[in-house]
């Protein structure tokens, strides 16, 4: 019954033009105002209007960030919705950042605050060469390259459930196929060696209650937790995990603190940027004929995904009568201006500089 509702309340949202954040419901107020909500049992509706109001908030925010679609996202939560109780879904639809949103609905009572102490700090693990993965920064960050959604592995298909208590070591990387632990038959994309993945990991025929704990293979276990569960719950998670680089046996490991059966699906990866040189084109000089008497102006614009760094205006007329009066980069592109003070027709010419950065 919760799953058709969701499906209900989704389609609702496809129908709001843009995703438009719609006039809150007295449901809505009730999540927007959380932890001081009525702690009263909600009704279908209720659950319904709230998971909606998570959708058309979020969806956008996944189809930019995550270049997944808001019915592929929304159809992946349908068991998380399903599964979170009525004060976690109230505190989910409450929160501002979508990782403290997620970890609401799976029972996880962190503040924003906290939730962003928390992204601060998975930046700093998400390092290359010992360079800490700092925003904005050209010699340090991280790029992050979006993938279809791929099959990494499924427990349910090769090695069984993870047993409670017990780690098992993954591939993240592959030279050609992830069927040896019940994946792709592709290498799904990843490139060699890549600094950390973005996978979402699912917990199916879970048979006791319990967490998982994603970390590199051969390092120490944090004590932080991914992804709660319950005995028959399918929930999922989507997480930046970083990656043992260079290792030949596996290249992350997750723990399960319960018995489970787990499904990894990798949905991007992060690389260390390479430097290269800088792109730059030069368009070339074109020649415009000015009849005596005019005063006009023409532009030479730069190819699409350049910006324009310079230029040039130039006439042909050797006894100085037409002359440039204006020279502007303007428009993407080499702006100049003439005026012909001749009796006789001259040519004039425009070019332009163009640049681009090439990155990964």
């Amino acid at each position: 019954m919760k799953k058709h509702l969701l499906m209900i309340a989704v389609s609702a949202c496809f129908a709001t033009a843009g995703i438009a954040q719609a006039a809150p419901t007295p449901s809505m107020q009730l999540a927007q105002n959380h932890p001081n909500a009525s702690s009263a049992q909600l009704s279908t509706a209720q659950r319904g209007a709230i998971v909606a109001q998570i959708v058309r908030a979020w969806g956008p925010f996944v189809q930019q960030v995550h270049q997944t679609s808001v019915g592929a996202w929304a159809g992946r939560m349908q068991g998380t919705f399903a599964a979170a109780t009525d004060s976690n879904l109230q505190r989910a639809a409450g929160m501002k950042t979508f990782q403290g949103m997620m970890d609401a609905l799976l029972g996880q009572h962190l503040t924003d605050a906290q939730v962003t102490d928390s992204l601060a700090l998975q930046a700093e693990v998400l390092k290359s060469g010992g360079r800490p993965a700092l925003l904005g920064s050209t010699t340090a960050d991280l790029v992050y390259t979006p993938l279809v959604p791929c099959r990494l592995a499924d427990t349910r298909v090769v090695g069984g459930p993870i047993t409670g208590g017990g780690t098992r070591g993954f591939f993240g990387w592959v030279l050609s196929n992830y069927s040896s632990q019940g994946g792709s038959s592709t290498n799904c994309g990843v490139p060699n060696n890549p600094s950390a993945l973005m996978l979402n990991f699912t917990v199916v025929n879970a048979t006791a209650s319990g967490w998982l704990t994603v970390f590199p293979f051969g390092t120490t276990k944090p004590l932080a937790a991914n992804l709660n569960y319950a005995p028959g719950q399918i929930v999922g998670n989507e997480i930046a995990a970083k990656m043992t680089i260079g290792s030949a046996t596996s290249d992350f490991s997750i723990y399960a603190q319960g018995t489970t059966d787990v499904v990894i699906d990798v949905v991007g990866y992060f690389m260390a940027p390479q430097a290269t040189a800088l792109d730059v084109i030069d368009t070339g000089s074109t020649d415009y004929q000015f009849v005596p008497g005019e005063t006009d102006s023409v532009i030479k614009v730069c190819p699409t995904g350049y910006t324009i760094a310079g230029g040039g205006c130039d006439t042909g007329d050797s006894s100085g009568k037409t002359v440039i009066i204006g020279n502007y980069l303007i428009n993407n592109g080499q702006d100049c201006a003439f005026t012909n003070n001749n009796t006789v027709t001259e040519r004039v010419s425009v070019r332009a500089h163009c640049v681009r950065t090439p990155g990964r």
